[in-house]
């Protein structure tokens, strides 16, 4: 349950990010709405990415108690 929070989490932040980034970018340099869109895609990326190097770390291995 809690790897499943953590990679929703990872997506979104990722997800949010971008999207605040890009309207600050907007805002700051009155391209809108193509930095919000620009930078919605990079952080929807990372997002992915994150959730790809989550998914393929290799699992610990379990520890065997001799039983």
């Amino acid at each position: 349950m809690s790897a499943a929070f953590r990679v929703v989490s990872e997506f979104v932040a990722g997800v949010i990010v971008g999207a605040l980034l890009g309207w600050q970018f907007d805002k700051w340099l009155g391209t809108a709405p193509f930095a919000l869109i620009g930078m919605l895609i990079l952080g929807t990326a990372s997002g992915f990415w994150n959730v790809y190097r989550l998914a393929a770390r290799p699992s610990s291995p379990r520890q065997d108690d001799g039983r």
